[in-house]
């Protein structure tokens, strides 16, 4: 799995983009496909980024430079840093008595990913992203989960496929249509999660499960993806749209 999924970087700069009152601009944007993010990937501590590829027994990691990923005949598995093991205790609200618990969680230190936005919107993702750096990304932000440093952004050329097929660097729920393109090796999974509280007035809830293909399948080309609208009165959205890089069989050279 990848550290946060493309449509946790949505929820995440949606927030953001809120406290500019241009929240709007960002979903109507995503639902005319005039902005795209990848899921965010680890780094290996070596500048390497490790992208996700299927193989027949499983999912694996790939090393790569940038977005377009060289594609070797046996791609070979690259191990994730080891996680940690934290030991905590949850309270129980009448009595306060204790329940020590242990939990699994991910030690990333570095992770890239890739904006695809228009032009008109390239100055507010930049004020959104820095904001990010005061709230953190995705939840338990209260147990030193989700903190984010933008380290670095730059330009580079549009990875994406323009032909035949590639490899999904978001999560991506196909369009009415699109699904029976995606019967080759792939992996599906289960989205689900909540809104914020109170978002405009009405009570927390939970937002519908959908199923998503997986970072690393390999698709068509033409594959769109879709926002899903939840409830149009209050415009709550799922992000699910595709985010397709050239396989290439050579080094990119991105950086």
């Amino acid at each position: 799995h990848s550290v946060v999924g493309s449509d946790t970087l949505f929820a995440a700069l949606v927030h953001a983009a809120n406290m500019l009152g241009v929240a709007e601009e960002f979903i109507c944007a995503a639902r005319e496909k005039r902005l795209f993010l990848s899921s965010l990937f680890p780094e290996n501590g070596a500048g390497k980024c490790l992208l996700p590829v299927l193989l027949a027994d499983g999912p694996a990691w790939q090393e790569a430079d940038g977005p377009v990923a060289p594609q070797p005949a046996s791609p070979a598995q690259v191990a994730l840093p080891p996680p940690e093991r934290w030991r905590r205790s949850a309270l129980e609200r009448l009595t306060l008595a204790a329940t020590p618990f242990s939990e699994v969680l991910e030690n990333v230190q570095a992770a890239r990913f890739w904006v695809g936005i228009d032009p008109a919107l390239k100055g507010h993702l930049s004020t959104c992203l820095h904001l990010l750096e005061d709230g953190g990304i995705g939840g338990g932000k209260s147990i030193g989960r989700g903190r984010f440093a933008l380290l670095e952004c730059r330009e580079i050329p549009d990875p994406r496929a323009t032909s035949g097929k590639g490899r999904l660097l978001s999560l991506a729920v196909p369009e009415r249509g699109e699904e029976g393109a995606c019967r080759e090796l792939a992996l599906w999974v289960d989205r689900n999660g909540y809104t914020e509280e109170a978002y405009r007035g009405k009570p927390n809830r939970r937002r519908v499960g959908l199923w998503a293909l997986a970072e690393g399948t390999v698709v068509p080309f033409s594959l769109r993806g879709a926002v899903s609208v939840l409830d149009e009165e209050s415009n709550l959205v799922h992000y699910g749209l595709a985010l397709v890089a050239r396989c290439g069989l050579e080094e990119c050279g991105y950086s």
